[in-house]
């Protein structure tokens, strides 16, 4: 897999990796990717502090995810509807559920 690794330094690299970055962490963001190689994202934070650990890595792929090579790209949200109507009931169809997907941490909710 990694053939640009010779044996003898792959233990420098293991040495280097565990120097620089908190490796169970890392590994804990990454884990559904490695158990789910179809998942669309396959890395999530599991805290806030962890976008600062590795804010490298994690806006690599927010970028990559978003197709914004060069990070400036902002998400503009409008909430806005002007004067439809959205009621179900004046439509003849019965109440209905939803669920909403959100994939952000809050603090003291860790994903």
């Amino acid at each position: 897999m990694f053939s640009y690794i010779s044996s003898d330094r792959h233990g420098l690299l293991i040495s280097l990796l565990f120097r620089f970055v908190d490796i169970r962490i890392f590994l804990k963001c990454i884990k559904t990717g490695l158990e789910n190689p179809d998942s669309g994202l396959g890395c999530y934070a599991m805290t806030p502090l962890d976008y600062s650990k590795f804010g490298g890595f994690f806006d690599k792929v927010i970028r990559d995810y978003h197709g914004d090579e060069t990070g400036e790209k902002k998400h503009a949200t409008n909430w806005e509807t002007g004067d439809a109507d959205y009621d179900v009931k004046k439509l003849g169809q019965d109440e209905l559920s939803m669920r909403v997907r959100v994939g952000r941490n809050l603090i003291g909710f860790n994903l």
